[in-house]
C-alpha cells in the first residue's frame, strides 16, 4: 500500500472542510455586517461552531465522490479525515 497517497487524502480531507467552514464563517459575518473575527466570536457564543464544521464535512463528500473510483487510497485518507473531524465536532 502506498502510504503517501493515504496521507495525501488525509491532508486533503482535513484542509477542504476547514476551508469550507472558513468560507461559511466569512459568509455569515458578511451577512451579519460583522468582521470575520466578530462573526467567528458570534458563532462561538451561539454554540454553532461544531455545526459549521459539520457543514464543512460536505466538502469531503464531494471530493470522495470523484476520487473513490479513480484512486482508492486517497479515498481511504478522506474517509479517515472525515471520521476524525466528525469525532472532533461531536466532542466540541
Amino acid at each position: 500500500m502506498n502510504k503517501k497517497l493515504v496521507i495525501k487524502g488525509l491532508i486533503l480531507g482535513i484542509a477542504a472542510p476547514l476551508f469550507l467552514a472558513l468560507l461559511f464563517v466569512a459568509g455569515f459575518a458578511l451577512y451579519m455586517h460583522l468582521d470575520f473575527g466578530d462573526g467567528f466570536k458570534q458563532l462561538k457564543w451561539r454554540g454553532q461552531l461544531p455545526n459549521v464544521l459539520r457543514i464543512g464535512l460536505l466538502a469531503n463528500l464531494a471530493i470522495f465522490t470523484f476520487t473513490v473510483r479513480k484512486n482508492e487510497l486517497v479515498s481511504r485518507g478522506l474517509l479517515l479525515a472525515t471520521l476524525v473531524l466528525l469525532t472532533v465536532s461531536l466532542l466540541l
